[in-house]
């Protein structure tokens, strides 16, 4: 049987996943995103957030943006 269900998730706003809830370790211990099922990559000692991610924070951002506006 499939379920699908909607989450709401408090991210950070920034290219990074920061103090995300949603980070998890996979059976070798690599970071993968809990929200797209993605690996993370580290950069510059910060886990990057998946392109999935960020498109939806960008998403979001305009939609503020336009309320805001209009």
């Amino acid at each position: 049987m499939k379920i699908k269900f909607t989450k709401t998730v408090d991210v950070p706003c920034s290219p990074w996943c920061g103090n995300c809830v949603e980070v998890c370790l996979d059976k070798t211990e690599r970071q993968v995103c809990g929200l797209s099922g993605v690996y993370l990559d580290e950069v510059r000692g910060k886990l990057l957030k998946s392109l999935s991610c960020w498109n939806r924070l960008y998403l979001e951002l305009v939609k503020e943006g336009n309320r805001d506006n209009g």
